[in-house]
């Protein structure tokens, strides 16, 4: 698609919107924007909610997107900010939130290890 925007750095993006639940609770909102432009590639920001766990985690990892550098410096993902799919950008939004709550929940190992390959 191709758009006529006023200003550099104006695009429209869809919006979806998806709820995250880590070990049973409600625990994020990730958010899936679908760029329209150029070949219409996918980004993620997230929201952490459960307030049980936010209140463990640093300010700088309760929310954050697909261009957060800190959270691939932490975590060691290759940065990449835009997503050929959305199965692609979904999935690295659930690795990432994933994390974050493992890192900085306090639950026994046996269930943080539960269910892991």
């Amino acid at each position: 698609m191709k758009f006529d925007y006023k200003h550099k750095g104006d695009i429209l993006c869809k919006r979806e919107e998806y709820t995250f639940r880590y070990l049973g609770n409600h625990s994020a909102t990730i958010y899936l924007s679908h760029l329209l432009e150029g070949n219409g590639v996918y980004a993620f920001d997230f929201k952490l909610e459960d307030t049980r766990l936010k209140k463990h985690i640093p300010q700088d990892f309760k929310h954050g997107s697909s261009v957060c550098m800190e959270i691939y410096e932490k975590y060691g993902y290759q940065p990449n900010m835009n997503f050929e799919t959305k199965e692609e950008a979904l999935q690295r939004a659930i690795d990432v939130v994933t994390d974050i709550l493992t890192d900085y929940t306090d639950i026994p190992e046996y269930v943080k290890n539960m269910g892991t390959k």
